[in-house]
């Protein structure tokens, strides 16, 4: 998902110099003087962030839902408007519980650095964190000292949690997801390891590029690899499969994730599949004392749902694909309608 119109992390806090503790009016005005002096967006996003902005925090009432301005009319698309929502959530979530939430009218927001883990502002001693859309996936390695600490009390869940230590390990991402995966099921790593020699491949793209030469259909792919997705109960899409190895589309495309994404795939859907490692994720992240401030684009409007991790279920996911793979990163997602 791309834009004309901005690039991501644009507009987030620490672009536009929010670096203090602010109360509403002057987060306000700070934020609405920061999109007005940054130079490389372009004027509908930044009055489109601003009228996010004014909304949120001038309806004082019990409201949660707003609607956009006809952006129809303008050149903005769809997905324009998702990738601004998304760059200015964090400032309009913030603005929503100083404005909507009594227990915070009056007091004071700080952002948290862009790197931070989990966490994107304080109000009060307390830690929200924002999202917007199914959000991005929370890091595994928050939730670290809650694994260690409950160690024994899920012995009983023996199999879930070494997978679980697999990938909150100190090694690198591409180590951990190896080894969860010969926890899970050893044939996989071996056939891997008897094909290609999976350590010898598996962190360099230009190495897992060079196996795919000469492979140009999806029934080539499946003449050579066929064994592997079948190990990692993963059936690679046709259409995307034949794109990605012979026209792939310039600075979105990773031919490569065609060989590295089944393996993340393979862990991710063994997890959600198994109900002790559900419960582990779900009792550990219920120990955090955090907020969870939804800020959703639904067709011409925009809505805010605020949840607290103590009282939600959670899933994990990645933000990995067979075309966009990324380093391996699994992590973790709050289910919004349940509990």
């Amino acid at each position: 998902m791309q834009s004309d119109f901005i690039t991501k992390k644009d507009l987030i806090p620490s672009k536009l110099g929010l670096t203090g503790e602010y109360l509403a009016e002057d987060l306000y005005n700070e934020a609405v003087k920061g999109i007005s002096n940054i130079s490389f967006v372009d004027e509908e996003a930044k009055l489109l962030c601003v009228y996010i902005l004014y909304r949120t925090c001038s309806d004082h009432n019990s409201a949660r839902c707003y609607s956009f301005p006809s952006y129809k009319t303008y050149t903005l698309t769809e997905t324009d408007v998702k990738i601004i929502t998304s760059d200015i959530a964090e400032i309009a979530s913030a603005l929503y519980v100083l404005t909507h939430i009594p227990e915070y009218s009056g007091k004071k927001v700080k952002f948290y650095p862009p790197n931070e883990m989990l966490i994107d502002f304080e109000i009060d001693g307390k830690k929200f964190s924002s999202k917007t859309g199914s959000g991005a996936k929370n890091s595994l390695s928050s939730l670290c000292d809650f694994l260690k600490i409950n160690g024994i009390h899920y012995s009983i869940k023996k199999n879930a949690m070494d997978v679980l230590d697999d990938l909150v390990s100190n090694r690198p991402n591409y180590e951990n997801i190896i080894n969860a995966a010969e926890t899970i099921d050893s044939n996989v790593i071996q056939w891997l390891d008897m094909k290609i020699g999976v350590m010898y491949w598996w962190e360099d793209p230009e190495k897992l590029s060079e196996l795919l030469v000469g492979i140009h259909t999806y029934d080539e792919l499946m003449n050579e690899f066929g064994e592997y997705f079948r190990l990692c109960d993963f059936t690679p899409n046709i259409t995307v499969v034949e794109r990605l190895l012979n026209n792939p589309r310039k600075g979105k495309d990773r031919p490569w994730g065609i060989l590295h994404f089944p393996l993340t795939s393979f862990v991710v859907k063994w997890l959600n599949n198994s109900d002790n490692a559900r419960r582990i994720l779900s009792e550990c992240a219920n120990n955090l004392n955090v907020t969870q401030v939804y800020l959703d684009v639904v067709k011409d409007r925009f809505r805010y749902t605020v949840k607290e991790f103590k009282d939600a279920e959670f899933t994990f996911g990645t933000a990995s694909s067979t075309a966009r793979p990324t380093k391996n990163r699994i992590g973790f997602k709050m289910i919004k309608g349940r509990k």
